[in-house]
């Protein structure tokens, strides 16, 4: 997040609407944190204890103008989180979707993260709505600053639909 108020509106929106949520499910915990590799080691405390995690990147491709150099595509994130996980923990399933995946292909992938044979979905904004995994406890959104509010509020929904602590981290 760039500014100290749209941080704080974030965190504020979030704490009035947990609120109103269903009985017998904790507040997911939000974290705004600039760690890569620090964010991988704890998904994978959360792999270990069997749940699952999402990456969402709001690119799919690699951006071509200067202005977003920073900003990962889906790809890119596929890429470095593969890499990582394969050197640090090879047993960790990764697999990745967007809009442009095709339509057969995008609810293999999906089938198998409900079914838990993927632990980390890499993904755009694909996965704000219509996605029930419960056993999935991390969100980690990349280049969040390229978010808005509604549509956080939209990703940090798909964990915490269980009784398990679920948590979404911000990176930025």
């Amino acid at each position: 997040m760039s500014t100290n108020n749209r941080e704080f509106d974030f965190f504020a929106l979030m704490a009035s609407l947990e609120a109103h949520m269903p009985s017998g499910r904790k507040p997911v915990q939000s974290i705004l944190f600039g760690n890569e590799e620090k964010t991988y080691e704890a998904m994978y405390r959360q792999i270990a204890e069997g749940h699952q995690c999402y990456i969402v990147c709001p690119l799919v491709d690699k951006p071509d103008s200067e202005s977003m150099e920073n900003v990962e595509s889906v790809d890119e994130t596929y890429q470095k989180a593969t890499d990582y996980f394969q050197t640090h923990h090879p047993s960790v399933k990764i697999a990745a979707i967007t809009g442009k995946t095709k339509k057969v292909e995008q609810q293999e992938i999906l089938n198998a993260y409900v079914a838990g044979n993927i632990h980390i979905l890499i993904a755009t904004t694909i996965v704000e709505v219509g996605v029930n995994v419960p056993n999935a406890t991390v969100m980690v959104i990349k280049n969040a600053e390229r978010f808005g509010l509604a549509q956080l509020h939209q990703l940090r929904g798909r964990v915490g639909r269980s009784s398990t602590q679920s948590y979404c981290v911000l990176l930025s």
